[in-house]
């Protein structure tokens, strides 16, 4: 759960996610560049 004065679980949540986002986004980049773009992207 997020508390407002707890840096160690708050700072967790955002150690884990910022690298999760990046990996996301990298994958979809691969994915475009060769042709494999996922159904749901806009053209």
């Amino acid at each position: 759960s997020d508390t407002v004065c707890s840096y160690a679980s708050n700072e967790i949540a955002i150690n884990w996610n910022a690298p999760l986002v990046y990996l996301a986004a990298a994958i979809e980049a691969c994915q475009v560049s060769a042709g494999l773009a996922p159904s749901w992207l806009a053209k």
